[in-house]
């Protein structure tokens, strides 16, 4: 009797959060949905924005192990820097680039954080390893010729 009361009580917990990602899900995309919709509307938008990066964070602190979740945290990212919130920008790019060693998009995520530091923050020396991390494990990405180009341009 007990063994079927915990089972039926970890599998109620289990299509809660089943239920819960789903809901999420929709939110994001109702959200993402309502941007596309509506970017004329200036004053709604850096509101919009604010509640789809929200949303999306609702949803990577209890799904960070999902396969959406990969994407996810590089969209808030890049909504970080579209919003000008430049570290907050920065430490999504560095959980894309570190967390989530499958994603396509994970080497331009470092270049996105190196092109941050040099241009937003002007932090050229952090900026310049970034750049140098990228040519180092990534020798053969299209955008490890660019990161060299870009490292002898800059004066740390």
């Amino acid at each position: 009797m007990m063994k079927y009361l915990l089972f039926s009580i970890s599998l109620s917990l289990g299509l809660v959060s089943c239920d819960n990602q789903s809901k999420l899900l929709r939110e994001i995309e109702y959200r993402e949905n309502q941007l596309t919709v509506d970017t004329l509307d200036l004053s709604q938008t850096k509101k919009d924005h604010f509640l789809l990066v929200e949303t999306y964070e609702d949803y990577l602190k209890d799904y960070s192990e999902t396969p959406e979740a990969a994407i996810i945290t590089y969209k808030v990212a890049h909504y970080w820097v579209k919003m000008q919130k430049y570290g907050k920008a920065i430490q999504y790019l560095d959980l894309t680039y570190n967390n989530y060693p499958s994603l396509d998009s994970r080497v331009e995520a470092l270049i996105l954080k190196a092109f941050v530091l040099e241009n937003k923050l002007n932090r050229k020396k952090e900026a310049k390893s970034t750049y140098q991390l990228l040519i180092k494990n990534h020798p053969d990405h299209k955008f490890a010729q660019d990161a060299k180009l870009i490292l002898e341009s800059l004066n740390p």
